[in-house]
């Protein structure tokens, strides 16, 4: 143990490390930065402004991506559900299938059902699932 410097011993050896590396620190004059020092700051400052904003473009690139790999299958949920209530000997009226069809927005064109689809993740509704009958944002 007698080999092991002590902690008063190593805070002595890094106190005029750190006093020099942060002035204005522990009681140390504040002396201005130096140019080097301000133009590290300003590159940093803008390589993360620059990664930030070139994540939304991706964000939205992914999502659209997302939806319609969504959309590829054959057929939607209203035409899934009239399928269930026709094997089960419900008919459902031509009216019933365009108030459905509204409820999920299918009615709109692709365009402005992704708008629908893409602001309800942006406030946080995730949708609804049918499979267990819960909102997605509750699984």
């Amino acid at each position: 143990m007698s080999d092991m410097p002590s902690d008063a011993g190593l805070e002595a050896d890094v106190e005029p490390a750190l006093a020099q590396a942060l002035p204005g620190r522990r009681g140390a004059a504040a002396t201005p930065p130096s140019p080097l020092l301000n133009a590290v700051r300003r590159l940093a400052r803008i390589y993360v402004l620059r990664r930030i904003f070139g994540m939304i473009p991706t964000l939205v690139l992914i999502s659209m991506i997302i939806f319609v790999v969504i959309q590829l299958p054959p057929g939607d949920i209203v035409t899934s559900t009239l399928d269930r209530l026709q094997s089960s000997g419900v008919e459902v009226s031509a009216e019933q299938v365009q108030n459905l069809r509204a409820q999920y927005n299918l009615d709109k064109p692709i365009w402005l059902q992704y708008l629908h689809w893409a602001g309800g993740f942006v406030v946080g509704d995730m949708g609804y699932s049918y499979r267990y009958s819960r909102p997605v944002n509750e699984l």
